[in-house]
């Protein structure tokens, strides 16, 4: 069992090397929530987009009823290391397997089918991704897809989760905090 988790942790690029290596996703990390924050602010600027109060959610709710302190925690931890396992951990088990098969020589290795499949997967991916952002109206779909392509280049660009879990993490603790 943890011989398997260590496996899975590894392939998810979940553990650096290195303390260079961590501090290196530390700042792609804070380098991808800057750019998280710099669209969140210019989008509200394209026309037809529409915005609808998040006080609809209940647990929107639940946590704006509570310090900044625990707001940033929130934001910290809560959906981001699960919204990009789910969505950017299959995104990038794909793009590793697709490496691996190019390594071997296999078939896949082809350059228009390596590019062909992780096209398809990452559009899928943000599809999903803005689907699941509904609540907020047509503003916060067109965020959460951008969102998606920022992460998503992060994730594959380092290969591994870590970087796009924390700039994630910052963007959503610091809009949960003080947005």
């Amino acid at each position: 069992m943890r011989a398997a988790a260590g496996r899975f942790a590894d392939g998810l690029g979940l553990w650096p090397a290195s303390r260079r290596q961590a501090l290196w996703w530390a700042v792609v990390g804070l380098a991808a929530a800057v750019a998280l924050w710099a669209m969140a602010e210019l989008l509200p600027y394209l026309p037809s987009l529409t915005s609808v109060p998040a006080a609809e959610d209940p647990r929107d709710i639940a946590v704006a009823q509570t310090s900044t302190l625990i707001r940033f925690g929130y934001g910290l931890i809560a959906p981001a290391p699960l919204e990009e396992l789910a969505f950017r951990g299959p995104l990038l088990a794909l793009w590793l397997a697709l490496l691996a098969a190019q390594r071997r020589g296999s078939w896949m290795a082809r350059w228009w089918v390596r590019w062909g499949l992780m096209g398809s997967a990452a559009t899928a991916s943000a599809t999903y991704f803005a689907a699941g952002h509904t609540l907020g109206g047509s503003a916060n779909v067109a965020h959460a897809a951008a969102c998606a392509v920022i992460t998503t280049a992060v994730t594959l660009w380092q290969r591994s989760l870590v970087p796009a879990v924390v700039g994630h993490g910052l963007y959503d603790a610091c809009s949960f905090a003080w947005g």
